[in-house]
């Protein structure tokens, strides 16, 4: 037990910042034993080497996190990359309930913005002056010097969060420090974070150069109106097809449940695209009476038929831009039909006109339910389909990317915040048994879903930290047994699909008991190594210590 400072945490004592005579394993330590076993791994077959290599850098970035959060004695430690579309936690070490606010993040984030842009402008004034200096941001402790703190910040400690940049090259690396009860010792802690963080951010910065999920991010020249929110493989693979779409001008159709984000990716597609200062336009075929989707769509004259009104279509709006045509299964065929014509570059004739009208738009589509089935059904023209279909991204569900959930979770915590008016509102975030909770669940309405959920638990929650009772209340609020279960759902699935979702469900629970270690994981599952493997591989599911 340290000598110096204590905590109480639940009960028990967790260690603030050690003393001088403490002994803690220092980052470099960690680092410099990590390379001499990697150069015991040279006499293994290459691939078996790779693997062994990348699993044991994994494993030691996570003990540098731990050997540093544990000389802050901070209850969570982030290293956080700040992207144009948001920010990516890199690597993460917790020992306990703790805050990971946006409003701070986003003031680390404003702040390197206005710092670059006033580099541009003394370099413009005399080039060069500024190359060798250090950068003039400085860490930030939170809420105690920022002028707006978040409702997520009232009533927590001064010194509550630590935040400091702590590698400015091609990315901005910053760490993220949380105390529970105030940092005890500031000026030591930001010793520390400087001596170590950049070590930290250097490492890790080295192997996730090499990660598909920094080339896909990478690839995004502009904000985006809404962040895309997520970093699991299957997402990235999602975000990597719609960055290369939106370098084209070929129609696309988004497949995916209800509730999985298809608007969002389809605005993410046209803002990246070289349409994206023409209007976005969001057509829901689903919205609209069969006898009256066609003028909506195409636009009216007044006179056509009773109680019609010169009317533009939503195809004159998005004229320039890109149309978002929803929910296509709900679609008659005789629009498909005449969608067709305008798919080919031809004129259409709004309703009631003998004037063609003609425009120049991208389409995008999204469909809810199997295309087969539907042409089979003869409720989806074949023509049509043929035309609006050159590309498809399919978007992954809720219960896909579980790993997503927390970074998900405190998103929509912090934005669903702004329409709470009550001052005396107290949840700034989760226990980890209510995060489990939410891991844990099917998520039928998937992010929909889970973003009315965090709605409840502003509602309804009374604790700082939402318990697993809260996140279960808020599930099953609409139920009449309070004991949810993502099987409920399973039952209401074909075979196939609920044979699917829980190969999902149970290869990412064994992971993630296993440490994230697949050789364990398939111990624990009772599997051979090879049939472990092809599992994981057929559900999308990868590893850190890939």
């Amino acid at each position: 037990m340290n000598e110096e400072g204590q905590g109480m945490k639940d009960g028990q004592e967790t260690p603030w910042i050690g003393s001088e005579q403490t002994k803690h394993v220092s980052v470099e330590q960690i680092s410099r034993k990590e390379t001499d076993q990697v150069e015991q791994c040279d006499g293994q077959l290459p691939d078996t080497q790779g693997e062994a290599s990348a699993k044991l850098h994994a494993n030691t970035l996570k003990k540098m996190m731990k050997a540093c959060r544990e000389k802050l004695g901070s209850e969570a430690l982030f290293l956080i990359e700040l992207t144009e579309i948001g920010s990516l936690i890199r690597a993460e070490s917790t020992g306990g309930s703790y805050v990971l606010s946006s409003t701070v993040i986003n003031y680390m984030k404003e702040m390197h913005i206005a710092d670059r842009m006033l580099k541009r402008k003394l370099n413009a004034k005399k080039p060069g002056l500024l190359a060798a200096e250090e950068s003039s941001l400085k860490g930030l402790w939170a809420p105690r010097e920022m002028k707006d703190v978040s409702q997520s910040l009232l009533g927590v400690a001064e010194n509550s969060i630590y935040c400091i940049p702590v590698l400015e090259e091609e990315k901005v690396i910053i760490m993220y420090a949380y105390w529970i009860r105030g940092c005890p010792f500031p000026e030591r802690a930001e010793q520390i974070i400087l001596k170590e963080g950049k070590e930290i951010a250097l490492y890790a910065q080295g192997r996730l150069i090499q990660k598909a999920e920094h080339d896909t991010l990478a690839r995004m020249e502009s904000l985006l109106s809404e962040p895309l929110i997520g970093s699991s493989p299957v997402f990235l693979s999602t975000l990597e097809q719609a960055c290369k779409v939106a370098r084209t001008d070929f129609s696309v159709v988004l497949l995916g449940p209800r509730g999985c984000g298809k608007t969002t990716i389809a605005r993410a597609i046209h803002e990246m695209s070289h349409r994206k200062r023409k209007p976005f336009v969001a057509f829901n075929c689903a919205n609209f009476m069969p006898n009256i989707l066609e003028s909506e769509l195409f636009g009216s004259r007044r006179g056509a038929f009773t109680g019609a009104v010169d009317r533009t279509g939503y195809l004159m709006r998005a004229n320039g831009g890109t149309i978002f045509v929803d929910s296509i299964e709900s679609c008659p065929l005789e629009i498909q039909a005449k969608l067709r014509d305008v798919l080919e570059g031809r004129s259409f004739y709004p309703v009631g006109s003998r004037n063609p009208e003609k425009v120049d738009v991208r389409f995008l589509a999204a469909i809810n339910e199997n295309p087969v089935v539907l042409a089979k059904e003869n409720r989806l023209q074949h023509d049509f389909w043929d035309r609006i279909g050159v590309q498809f991204i399919k978007i992954p569900p809720l219960w896909q990317r579980i790993s997503d959930i927390p970074e998900l979770a405190f998103y929509f915590l912090e934005r669903e915040r702004k329409k709470c008016f009550d001052a005396n509102k107290k949840l700034k975030g989760f226990s980890p048994e209510a995060m489990q909770a939410l891991q844990s669940y099917y998520w039928p309405g998937n992010v929909r879903e889970l973003c009315n959920v965090i709605s409840r638990l502003l509602i309804y929650a009374n604790n700082e930290f939402a318990t697993e009772k809260d996140v279960t209340d808020a599930i099953n609020i609409l139920l009449d047994v309070k004991d949810y279960s993502p099987f409920k759902s399973i039952f209401e699935l074909p075979f196939h699909q609920a044979h699917k979702m829980f190969m999902s469900l149970y290869m990412q629970k064994k992971m993630e008991e296993a440490g994230n270690k697949k050789a364990r994981a398939a111990k624990l599952a009772k599997l051979s190594r090879g049939t472990f493997y092809n599992i994981l591989k057929r559900c999308k599911i990868s590893s850190e210590n890939e």
